[in-house]
């Protein structure tokens, strides 16, 4: 889903808000399982354009515990800071001259348009579980007991069970 800037500036709006889904996403990451469901506010300050909203939606993970695929719900805010070409360029002349962003990230404007899809995406992303767990009760993988380590090394066995012999 893309948003034409210039359309928008014709039109003279400098504050949008979108509330919409998207029921495809393309991502090696995740596959989604319901619809993205986001609202979106969208500033147009100058050359500048900034986004702030949030999504919900559910993707299909897989457990690494169990290895079975499981659905899991999402929901996180998302933010965008855009600007054009030509004040891009001028911030990283500024940054070669110790120029402080004070932590902001800034994404250089394509075209006059924005796609929401990659911004979304990009958020999903850094809402998914490091580790994800189908449940808190995931016995795991069947036979995972036969490789538990009790953390002796079975060359040293022999002589641990002399020294407990000795000791008794």
């Amino acid at each position: 889903m893309k948003i034409n800037l210039k359309k928008l500036k014709e039109e003279n709006k400098s504050y949008v808000t979108i509330n919409d889904s998207l029921s495809t996403l393309d991502s090696e990451e995740f596959q989604i399982s319901k619809p993205i469901d986001f609202n979106i506010e969208l500033s147009l300050v100058d050359n500048e354009v900034f986004i702030k909203g949030n999504f919900n939606t559910k993707v299909k993970l897989e457990c690494g515990k169990c290895l079975n695929e499981f659905h899991h719900h999402l929901e996180g805010e998302i933010e965008g800071h855009f600007i054009e070409k030509n004040k891009m360029k001028k911030i990283i002349s500024e940054l070669e001259d110790e120029y402080e962003n004070n932590g902001e990230i800034f994404e250089e404007l394509k075209d006059d348009e924005i796609d929401l899809a990659d911004l979304i995406r990009e958020h999903i992303i850094l809402e998914l579980p490091t580790y994800p767990i189908c449940s808190d009760n995931c016995q795991g993988v069947e036979n995972f007991e036969n490789y538990i380590d009790d953390g002796v090394d079975p060359r040293w066995q022999q002589l641990i069970d002399l020294t407990n012999k000795k000791n008794k």
